[in-house]
């Protein structure tokens, strides 16, 4: 009994930790989910967080044993979707980079990703062999209840915040020294053009987690509309650039490594990730990691 209740107590702890440690920050959860095609820009908001308040609700299911057979199946039933998912990474992907188990807080590669959910499994088959069934009389009014909570919770916690559109965003224009890019001595000049026409601009640190961030949304937003001229200006230590690569994921937008954080800023100014959106050097909209949306920059790119 007490080797039983052990076990019940510590998966529902796995899972409790899998969900929040997703939540912060969730935007980790929600570029992952949009780089491997799991859901869309609109609904990723939504479906990350629902995501995470299952994992809560299965948790609370096991350790409560309100309706046990039930909730051990829904752990048996995620764990397989989720092996499923991580089997199909390794193959496709190989055995790099972080599976996002435990959200960007704990590191795991895709199969130490599939060994915890096997350890899990195996979990979740001895608190299926060691059911536990309460009687009283309101049991499903307090299930419903729990069912709710737990799958609201992720929303309390982390709410969503909606991408504002290009008119609230927009600004007095100002012109802004894009030249310095070009013309500082002891840097490599970039090999796109950001002078003339529309252009969205990224200016990033190498070591600053929110612009890593924003640099896999974007490279997300680049990969499904690669008509939009989505261009990063990284800057930091060149040693750093390996790491920020293999975390964002960034291939298919074209990049400057500008190395001194003190210049860049003559152009950016002091707040990274600094994303404008560009014509003619002219500082249309400056836009904030939450406002990246592809509907937001495909308005702009084609609006006369």
């Amino acid at each position: 009994m007490i080797l039983s209740w052990s076990v019940r107590i510590l998966l529902a702890v796995a899972y409790v930790f899998s969900g929040i440690l997703k939540l912060y920050p969730i935007e980790f959860f929600e570029n992952d989910m949009l780089m491997h095609h799991l859901s869309t820009e609109k609904l990723v908001l939504f479906q990350s967080r629902l995501l995470i308040g299952g994992e809560l609700l299965v948790a609370a299911g096991i350790l409560f044993a309100l309706h046990d057979k039930l909730f051990v199946r829904l752990s048996f039933l995620m764990l397989a979707i989720y092996t499923l998912y991580l089997t199909i990474l390794l193959i496709l992907e190989g055995n790099n980079g972080n599976c996002g188990c435990f959200g960007n807080a704990i590191v795991l590669t895709p199969f130490e990703g599939i060994m915890k959910n096997v350890f899990l499994a195996g979990m979740t088959w001895i608190v299926w062999h060691n059911p536990v069934q309460y009687a009283f009389r309101w049991k499903n009014v307090v299930l419903v209840v729990m069912s709710l909570f737990t799958l609201a919770l992720p929303f309390i916690l982390n709410p969503v915040l909606l991408p504002k559109n290009v008119q609230t965003l927009e600004g007095e224009k100002t012109e802004i020294p894009l030249e310095i890019l070009y013309e500082t001595e002891g840097e490599i000049p970039p090999s796109f053009d950001v002078l003339h026409g529309k252009k969205i601009i990224a200016f990033m640190l190498l070591k600053c987690p929110h612009c890593r961030l924003a640099a896999t949304r974007l490279e997300a937003i680049k990969r499904d509309h690669p008509e939009l001229p989505i261009y990063a200006v990284l800057s930091g230590n060149a040693n750093d650039i390996p790491a920020f690569m293999e975390e964002t994921k960034l291939h298919d937008i074209p990049y400057q490594h500008f190395v001194s954080e003190h210049k860049i800023m003559k152009v950016s100014g002091a707040q990274f990730p600094a994303i404008y959106l560009v014509d003619d050097k002219m500082l249309d909209v400056s836009l904030e990691y939450y406002d990246l949306n592809s509907d937001v920059l495909l308005e702009w790119y084609h609006r006369p």
